[in-house]
């Protein structure tokens, strides 16, 4: 049983608030000299916004909350007291439910439904808990509870590459395919079906026209396996830009990692899957792949949210 699969039968949720801060943003002290670099209106706003995002760290992630700038709210000035702005911000903390709590679980299916009441309570507990933790030190505006999300993520990731074959026709091979052409056109061929099956898609084939001198064969390789993730497997900002109502955009913006030995377990399965399917006259000579980072490309194939 692998991480996903623990993951799947766990009650783990992660709870999201969004947490609107009442600041008194300084007039920009770098405008107007000339010893140092100034900064914009914008930079300066952004350099503080970050320093509070800071000292929100050091009070919170003592406990284990996340935090992150809500970049789909900007910061704006509060109507009633031009002086302050509200500065927005996401928060969110794991909870594991009881299964007394669970009023809706099935064996087959990551998604389950929380009984209201305890859901009611949990987020009281945690509003509470913000409140407590940032007292007098910090102005709360706006601390509100956003959404839970039970979650697994499945992404589609894209590699490309090459392989080469070595394959020797001799004259009989030739005659009794009707020529050259149709010769080296049957062998691409079968070459292209042995490891199609197993989700690879040859992308370019050598020419037809004519034998290899050295009788080898080089093919053009794409490969999009599906990739899993867990709660566990997902940390920082990244956990904000895949709840429930993120755009793809925010997938991309923030980007989720995954352990470079991916990209050599690919290896080891394209050589896996040539050595074991090619045709009994073709030996492989040589295969290299690698991951595409093309996050314009990317997209959540699945992704669902239970509340």
């Amino acid at each position: 049983m692998d991480n996903n699969d623990l993951y799947v039968g766990s009650k783990i949720v992660r709870m999201f608030f969004c947490l609107v801060l009442r600041e008194v943003i300084p007039q920009n002290p770098t405008l107007g000299r000339t010893e140092k670099k100034t900064l914009t209106d914008e930079e300066w706003d952004y350099e503080f916004c970050d320093s509070v995002k800071n000292e929100l760290e050091t009070l919170l992630k003592p406990l284990n909350w996340q935090i992150a700038f809500d970049k789909k709210n900007e910061v704006r000035s509060f109507e009633k007291m031009k002086l302050f702005s509200l500065i927005p911000f996401l928060v969110s903390k794991v909870h594991e439910f009881k299964n007394k709590d669970i009023i809706i679980s099935k064996s087959d299916y990551s998604g389950f439904k929380v009984e209201d009441r305890a859901l009611s309570l949990v987020q009281k507990s945690f509003i509470q808990d913000i409140r407590d933790t940032l007292g007098s030190k910090i102005e709360i505006h706006e601390l509100i509870f956003s959404m839970v999300t039970s979650r697994s993520f499945v992404f589609e990731i894209y590699y490309e590459g090459s392989f080469r074959v070595k394959r020797e026709f001799n004259d009989k091979d030739i005659y009794s395919e009707g020529g050259v052409r149709n010769a080296l056109e049957s062998f691409f061929g079968e070459v292209a079906s042995t490891i199609e099956p197993f989700g690879f898609q040859v992308t370019s084939m050598p020419s037809r026209r004519q034998r290899s001198r050295n009788n080898e064969y080089s093919f053009g390789v794409y490969y999009a396996p599906r990739i899993a993730f867990s709660e566990s497997d997902v940390q920082g900002e990244g956990c904000y830009a895949i709840r429930g109502n993120a755009s793809t955009d925010e997938v991309n913006m923030h980007g989720i990692d995954f352990k470079d030995a991916l990209v050599d377990e690919t290896n080891a399965f394209l050589d896996s899957i040539l050595n074991e399917n090619l045709p009994t006259d073709a030996d492989l000579i040589s295969s290299k792949i690698r991951y595409v980072d093309s996050p314009e490309e990317a997209f959540d194939i699945y992704d669902e949210l239970t509340c």
